[in-house]
């Protein structure tokens, strides 16, 4: 049997009637009436990854995988980071062998680059399918 319930007022828009919900028995996700009982009761950005999905390193896999490769100055400058908060965040990355990190030499000052691994870039489109499935619920439920 299904129950119907209301809507908890806040999630009304004023002046607009509650639309009922199916509440299946097992006390599994109440779902709006109009969705199909096909339809999943999750929701994509339940999917995200939460290592990825951080700001600051979504903008580093991004970065990385537009240019292939990038060194810490670069980074440190286009995205508005402290030396720390950088070497932290590529570390974090590079535990998961998402970017791969190369230190090393130009002339006599020691440099770090940090590239996209297979792995970074398959996570990061993943994220990005995600991301896009979320943009497109978003429209959907407004027309």
């Amino acid at each position: 049997m299904i129950e119907h319930t209301q809507r908890p007022p806040s999630l009304v828009e004023p002046g607009a009637p509650a639309a009922p919900l199916r509440r299946p028995e097992s006390g599994a996700l109440a779902v709006p009436e109009s969705l199909p009982a096909s339809e999943p009761a999750s929701h994509p950005a339940l999917e995200l990854d939460e290592l990825v999905h951080q700001k600051t390193r979504l903008a580093l896999l991004a970065v990385l995988d537009e240019a292939g490769r990038a060194d810490f100055p670069y980074l440190k400058r286009l995205l508005g980071l402290t030396d720390g908060n950088l070497g932290r965040h590529l570390e974090t990355l590079a535990g998961q062998s998402l970017i791969a990190i190369e230190k090393g030499h130009e002339g006599r000052r020691p440099r770090t680059w940090a590239a996209i691994s297979p792995a970074g870039r398959a996570a990061l489109a993943a994220e990005m399918d995600l991301l896009a499935a979320i943009v497109e619920r978003f429209r959907n439920a407004r027309n």
